[in-house]
Parts: C-alpha cells; sequence; structure tokens
C-alpha cells in the first residue's frame, strides 16, 4: 500500500509540474522602439535556447517537464508576420518570421513574473543585425510531423540558457531592462486640459467655474502585470487647477465668484489594458493633495479681494478617473478625463460664518498629455 501510494504521489507531482504555453502576444516597447513577444506559461521552463539563422527569422526553444502548446492565441502583425510552434524534444520550439523591410536586434530573457519568456525586438540598422545573424546555427523543424530534429546543417551547438539566467545584452543590442512591457520605465510629457467646478455645500447652491489646468506629468511603469495582460503603474507630478464657483444663492461671501487655484500633486494607481495594437485604455485612481496658491472673491462690480487669511492653506482629495493611451513613434499622447472630490473642509470655520462649516471643492477635468 505504501509503494503504492508513493508511486500515485509521484504521478500526481508530475502532473502538477506539468507546463502550458496558454498565449504568444506581442506589445509595443515602452520606448516606442520595437516590440515585446511573450509567452505565457502557467510554469517556468527549465531553460531555453535562441538562435538568428537569418535577418527575418529568430527561433526560441522552451524545455522543461511536459511542456505542452496546444490550441493557443498566437498575435501577429506587420512586422511580426508570423509566429510558428513545434513540437520538439521535453520543450516547445517558436519560429518567427519578420518583414524582410524591418531589422530588429533580439534578447530573450525571463519575465519578473519568474513564469513567461520574453522576447524584444528591438529596432536597429541591418548593419547592426547582420553582426548578430550565425548562418550556421539553425534549429532543424519537421515540419510535417512537428518535431526537432535537434540542430543544425554546420553541427554548430546553440548554448543553453537556464531561466533564471539573462543573455548577454552585447551579444544582441537589446536591453532586458528597457524592454519588456512589464519592466520599469519612467515617461514625461505635459498636460493641459479644460475643468469645471463648484463646491459641496450645507448652506447655499451655487454654479460651476469654468477653468483650466496644465502641468508637468510623469508616469511610472511598474513591473507587475495583473490576469488578464492589465498593466499597472503610478501617474504623479505638479499642475495647476482652478476651482470654485459662482453665482451662490443664498448671497454667500457677498460674491459673484469665488476663484481657488491650486498647485495639485497627484500620486494615482493606473491600470491600463493592450486592447489593440497601440491604443491601451487605462483607469486612474488614487489621492491628490494640492497647495492654495490664491482664494479671491469677486464682486458684481469686478472688484477682489483676498481670502487666504480664512482658508485652508491645504486640499486632500480623491481622484477617480480614465483615458486612453495612443501611441505614435516614441511618443504617447493620452486623452483623460478626472473627476475630484476634496476629503477636507476649504475654509477655517473657527473665523467664518456656519455656512463654511462643510464646504469640499469638486470638480472635473478633460485633458489631453503628451508623453515621451
Amino acid at each position: 500500500m505504501c509503494v503504492l501510494l508513493i508511486a500515485v504521489g509521484s504521478v500526481n507531482s508530475e502532473l502538477f509540474a506539468q507546463s502550458e504555453l496558454t498565449r504568444v502576444s506581442i506589445a509595443e516597447r515602452s520606448d516606442g522602439e520595437g516590440f515585446v513577444l511573450r509567452y505565457h506559461l502557467t510554469e517556468a521552463p527549465d531553460s531555453f535556447r535562441v538562435a538568428r539563422p537569418s535577418l527575418n527569422l529568430v527561433q526560441i526553444n522552451m524545455y522543461g517537464s511536459r511542456i505542452m502548446a496546444d490550441e493557443i492565441s498566437v498575435d501577429q502583425n506587420e512586422e511580426i508576420t508570423d509566429i510558428r510552434l513545434f513540437d520538439i524534444d521535453n520543450g516547445v520550439g517558436a519560429d518567427i518570421s519578420l518583414n524582410e523591410s524591418v531589422f530588429f536586434n533580439t534578447a530573450a530573457y525571463p519575465d519578473v513574473n519568474g513564469r513567461d519568456l520574453l522576447l524584444s525586438l528591438e529596432y536597429g540598422s541591418e548593419e547592426s543585425v547582420l553582426a548578430s545573424v550565425n548562418e550556421g546555427l539553425e534549429f532543424g523543424r519537421d515540419r510535417e510531423g512537428r518535431a526537432e530534429t535537434d540542430q543544425k546543417e554546420q553541427g554548430e551547438t546553440a548554448e543553453i540558457i537556464d531561466f533564471g539566467a539573462v543573455e548577454d545584452e552585447g551579444d544582441t543590442g537589446a536591453e532586458p531592462a528597457e524592454a519588456g512591457t512589464g519592466e520599469n520605465r519612467v515617461t514625461i510629457g505635459v498636460v493641459a486640459g479644460f475643468s469645471v467646478a463648484d463646491v459641496k455645500g450645507n448652506a447655499f447652491v451655487s454654479e460651476p467655474r469654468q477653468g483650466i489646468s496644465f502641468g508637468l506629468a510623469v508616469g511610472v511603469r511598474l513591473p507587475w502585470e495583473l490576469p488578464f495582460n492589465i498593466g499597472t503603474g503610478i501617474e504623479t507630478g505638479i499642475y495647476f487647477a482652478q476651482k470654485g464657483f459662482e453665482n451662490p444663492s443664498p448671497d454667500f461671501l457677498n460674491a459673484e465668484t469665488v476663484e481657488f487655484d491650486y498647485m495639485e500633486m497627484p500620486i494615482l494607481a493606473k491600470f491600463s489594458y493592450p486592447l489593440i495594437e497601440r491604443v491601451s485604455p487605462y483607469l486612474l485612481i488614487g489621492p491628490s493633495l494640492g497647495f492654495n496658491v490664491s482664494a479671491e472673491r469677486v464682486r458684481t462690480d469686478g472688484s477682489r479681494s483676498d481670502l487666504d487669511d480664512q482658508t485652508t492653506s491645504a486640499d486632500l482629495s480623491l481622484i477617480l478617473g480614465g483615458g486612453v493611451d495612443v501611441k505614435l513613434n516614441r511618443q504617447v499622447l493620452s486623452f483623460q478625463v478626472k473627476g475630484g472630490l476634496s476629503f477636507s473642509d476649504v475654509f477655517d470655520t473657527v473665523e467664518e460664518s456656519p455656512a463654511t462649516d462643510f464646504f469640499k471643492h469638486r470638480y472635473v477635468a478633460l485633458e489631453l498629455v503628451f508623453r515621451l
């Protein structure tokens, strides 16, 4: 009985160790300089081999216990014209055919999730790509039987790379830290938009104030990917935002318009999804800290007076929003809408009337972001 249980346990362990290639996806590099092929695996392979027999062909063999690739989704585009999969001894092979008019330097390395394999295709010159081509090294394929005939015509052997190791960057011309869709990357851009703001109060109603927002946007791509290929990142920066309200009723502060201007510093979580090539919708959520740079009331005769000594200097708010990234060449153009609601009261209620006991900003901004 003990022997039987041990045997069953061994079989189960082998089954649980089974790795499956579920998808091959293509995403544009975060710097716009090419693409990244992601081999989605349920378990990490033991090792892999890469061969570059010609300018327009890249070959990968992934080795592991019972690795399989049945009925999977394989992406392609105008520059990556074909991806063919082959059963090989103890693994799966892939042949990547490239457009003859485009030249890519390559680098293969494990993803930070410790499971997937990434192949970076970085735009390069014909001369730089030719330097990495080894015509004497090609993985033979049995096109009918989908089996590897093992190595090559001239008898050269491809180096077997442990999955935990990264290929030498000098041999490929690509930098893994820049290439992966899940790798760290910082983008800087400018943001400008149109806003509509009002207040939520307890003693009057008002009309919204129309304003503008503009400033510097900083995006940080994080190395973690959520299920369904959802990318993660952080959006921050600093920008000028106009808030306030108009025509309070009943009369409040003897003003026709109350204007508040802030320098905002948001820290927003970003969740993006690669919907189609070059287009990625996203969601934003997080806090924003605003510093009051101007607070004025404008009377019906046009005269102005400061409210700085009656208002708090900082405003903490919650931001919710969404948008879409459109990748151009090396740049990204983003269209986004954001809504904000303050946590803190704007007025110093010790010095003001009970009408300011509950007074919170709320606004909506439609913005355009140009990122480098």
